[in-house]
């Protein structure tokens, strides 16, 4: 797997963003699967736009870990949609991908 450049909307430093929501997104170029992991340190939920720049994504499944939740996977999400981070939390999304260029050579 190779880990991704994740961009945040908000401008968050690496330091601003250990205290709040953290974010590392890796990719399995064989398989086309994107794993992003969302860490809410916060008391508050986090919403987050999945965009993903590059690639086309199908959907995501999140894995939710709570206090109540463990690893339990939700209703799929649509790139492009938000999703709401849960406080205290994490949040795994599980997605796969074509590349760009792929998706361009089959006339996508």
């Amino acid at each position: 797997m190779v880990r991704l450049e994740v961009q945040r909307s908000d401008d968050k430093t690496h330091q601003e963003s250990a205290e709040g929501l953290m974010v590392s997104s890796f990719l399995d170029h064989d398989s086309g699967i994107v794993a992003t992991v969302f860490v809410n340190w916060v008391e508050t939920g986090v919403p987050v736009e999945l965009e993903v720049n590059g690639f086309e994504a199908v959907d995501w499944i999140p894995y939710v870990t709570t206090n109540d939740l463990e690893l339990a996977a939700q209703r799929s999400v649509t790139a492009g949609n938000t999703i709401l981070i849960p406080a205290r939390s994490v949040v795994t999304l599980v997605g796969r991908v074509n590349p760009a260029e792929e998706r361009s050579a089959k006339g996508d």
